[in-house]
C-alpha cells in the first residue's frame, strides 16, 4: 500500500484523527465550535506534484468539500396535495404552450401566462367548482414562495 492511499483511506475512516495527526492542532480544536458544526463532507482528491528524482510521481491527497447533502436538501419540492396536482398539472401545460424569453424569467425557461395557468391549473383541481380558481391561485403561490416556479410581470415558469 502507497503512503497516498493509506493517508486517503485514513482520511475517510476517521476524518478528525486524520486532522489532528496532520494539522496542527489549533487548526483541528477550536473551543465555540459545537460537534455539529465539525463535521462537513468532503472528498480526497488526489493531486500531482511532478516526479521526484528517481522517476516516481509526487502525489498528494486534497480534500475538497462535497456539497451532494447540501444540494440534495436544496431541493424544493411542492407541499400539499393542490400543489402537486396544479405542478402536475402546469407541467404538461409548459411543454405544449410554453414560450421562452419572457422578461424577468431565464432566458431558456418555457414560461406561461400567469393567468391562462391559473385557468388551467383551476380545471385540474379536485374541489367544489366555486372554490378551484382560488385554490389554484393559492396553488401557485405557494408554488412560487417555496422557489419551485418564478413569476415575474404577469410570467411563471419552472425553476
Amino acid at each position: 500500500m502507497t503512503p497516498t492511499t493509506a493517508t486517503h483511506i485514513a482520511a475517510h475512516q476517521a476524518p478528525q484523527q486524520f486532522a489532528a495527526q496532520y494539522l496542527p492542532l489549533e487548526q483541528v480544536t477550536k473551543p465555540n465550535l459545537t460537534t455539529a458544526e465539525l463535521a462537513f463532507y468532503s472528498n480526497m482528491a488526489a493531486q500531482t506534484w511532478g516526479t521526484d528524482e528517481h522517476g516516481d510521481v509526487v502525489t498528494s491527497c486534497v480534500v475538497m468539500p462535497d456539497h451532494a447533502a447540501r444540494d440534495v436538501r436544496a431541493v424544493k419540492l411542492p407541499q400539499g396535495g393542490n400543489q402537486k396536482i396544479v405542478l402536475i398539472a402546469l407541467r404538461a401545460m409548459f411543454k405544449s404552450d410554453g414560450q421562452q424569453g419572457k422578461p424577468g424569467a431565464p432566458p431558456l425557461a418555457y414560461c406561461l401566462e400567469l393567468e391562462a395557468a391559473i385557468t388551467f391549473a383551476a380545471s385540474a383541481l379536485l374541489v367544489t367548482p366555486d372554490r378551484k380558481t382560488e385554490r389554484a391561485r393559492d396553488a401557485i403561490t405557494g408554488l412560487v414562495a417555496r422557489g419551485v416556479m418564478g413569476c415575474n410581470e404577469g410570467s411563471i415558469w419552472e425553476v
